[in-house]
């Protein structure tokens, strides 16, 4: 059974929030909606990034005239283009935005080395470089620890899988981020011995 419901159930807990739904709704978990971010979230990202524990492994959101052409672009050209990617997580309960998670894809070049050797190697990946996800995610400090990125990370992986038709992914973690390691391992990645830019690869097949 996947870990995400994306029919009715979307629509029908979509109905009872009423709120904070205005973007495409991607599925939804038991806790949470996963939706695509809108410019209607500036207020509520700006938030999610503010404390410092949030940005001291990701980058922090451009000051606000340039984050907000940089999230029209995204909208317009990510999910306009690809039809995935970074995604607003929603508490079904307070219609919150609590978090950001999804998947990106990338060029062959910009992907790390260990990735592109895989895709080449092995036959469950056929070779397409174009099957090959990033997982990314931010939980909003207040609603760590309560397991709703493990939640949420699964459902999109499952999504990824089964919808978009992925057969891999990996995540770029510092080696000092202690809970997105304890956090990848749970959801089925293996670390790797590559290091791109301070950060070390983890990767798992979806397929």
């Amino acid at each position: 059974m996947p870990a995400y419901d994306a029919g009715a159930c979307c629509k029908k807990a979509a109905m009872q929030i009423g709120k904070n739904l205005n973007g495409k709704i991607i599925l939804q978990t038991k806790r949470c909606i996963v939706r695509e971010l809108t410019m209607d979230d500036m207020d509520a990202l700006y938030e999610l990034y503010g404390p410092p524990e949030i940005t001291r492994f990701v980058e922090p959101l451009y000051e606000r005239e340039k984050e907000l052409e940089y999230q029209q672009n995204y909208i317009h050209r990510i999910y306009g283009g690809y039809g995935y990617g970074m995604w607003a997580v929603i508490d079904k309960e307070s219609g919150s935005l609590i978090g950001r998670i999804g998947v990106e894809g990338h060029p062959e070049d910009a992907l790390p080395d260990c990735v592109k050797q895989d895709v080449a190697e092995n036959d469950h990946l056929a070779g397409n470089v174009f099957d090959v996800v990033e997982l990314g995610y931010i939980v909003a400090a207040e609603w760590q620890r309560k397991g709703i990125a493990a939640e949420v990370c699964a459902a999109v992986l499952d999504y990824a899988r089964d919808v978009l038709e992925m057969r891999c992914a990996y995540a770029r973690i510092h080696p000092d981020n202690v809970a997105s390691i304890r956090l990848a391992q749970s959801l089925g990645f293996t670390e790797t011995d590559e290091i791109v830019d301070g950060e070390r690869i983890w990767y798992r097949a979806l397929q």
